[in-house]
């Protein structure tokens, strides 16, 4: 027959055991996160790098068109 002290320490034991394997899926979450967080981190980068090249380009777009408006009218009043 068992002692209490010895149930206490296999409660124990098993406590331990489940605590050990909730921590390790914490780690494993954890590192998924960190993961996921650099990810999104290089996207926003990657997007603010598209969006400039988008204004430079609709500057540029909006220059060109300009510049054909100022040479029609140039060539109007010529």
């Amino acid at each position: 027959m068992k002692s209490k002290i010895d149930i206490s320490i296999e409660k124990l034991k098993e406590k331990e055991e489940l605590l050990r394997s909730k921590l390790s899926a914490i780690k494993d979450r954890s590192k998924n996160i960190s993961v996921n967080a650099t990810e999104f981190k290089k996207n926003c980068e990657r997007l603010d790098n598209l969006l400039e090249k988008l204004d430079e380009k609709r500057l540029s777009f909006d220059y060109k068109r300009l510049k054909i408006q100022r040479n029609v009218l140039r060539d109007m009043f010529e």
